[in-house]
């Protein structure tokens, strides 16, 4: 039995806090890994538009992959996708020539040389690599506060049981004396 898969060629349009946070490069190795051919770039209405082109169930999981929502929307530092517009390969306005292999990122200037462009490529993934940090260092303060929650909690209570203690040996110390008189 022969199997065939349907390819797919897409532009992508997100919206969001998609700029200056490590987006493209988020893209390009998310799409490489999944072997998925195009390119990514911004856009002048702080937008950031994919060009892609794969197997129709990898789209899917592609898609997934990109709809990262942040921790804190506040946070302007953190990846937060709103939106993705999609155009398939019929529209109008469909560059094919942006599908390349292997996935890359555009950039406005065309002049920028290969040293400048890894970079700009390195920069963007240390961006990710810090937010991934925060958000790791961030999940454990959360746990040690809940470890040291359970210990405050801990003490309160030894505490409250020692004040109890404390009382009922003044109680009874307290009896002895009277009864002592």
């Amino acid at each position: 039995m022969k199997v065939y898969i349907m390819t797919v060629k897409r532009r992508m349009v997100v919206k969001g806090n998609v700029q200056l946070v490590g987006f493209r490069a988020l893209i390009k190795q998310t799409a490489r890994n999944m072997r998925i051919r195009g390119s990514v770039k911004n856009l002048d209405d702080a937008t950031v538009e994919i060009y892609c082109e794969c197997d129709e169930v990898i789209y899917g999981e592609f898609k997934k992959k990109i709809m990262k929502k942040a921790h804190d929307p506040e946070d302007p530092l953190q990846i937060n996708v709103t939106d993705i517009e999609e155009y398939k390969e019929d529209w109008e306005g469909f560059d094919s020539s942006r599908i390349k292999y292997p996935f890359d990122v555009e950039y406005e200037d065309t002049g920028i040389r290969p040293l400048e462009k890894d970079l700009l490529e390195r920069s963007e993934m240390a961006i990710l690599a810090m937010t991934s940090m925060n958000k790791s260092i961030n999940n454990r303060f959360d746990l040690l506060s809940d470890k040291y929650d359970e210990f405050g909690q801990s003490m309160v209570r030894l505490e409250r049981d020692i004040h109890e203690m404390k009382e009922t040996f003044v109680r009874l110390t307290n009896h002895f004396v009277r009864d002592d008189k």
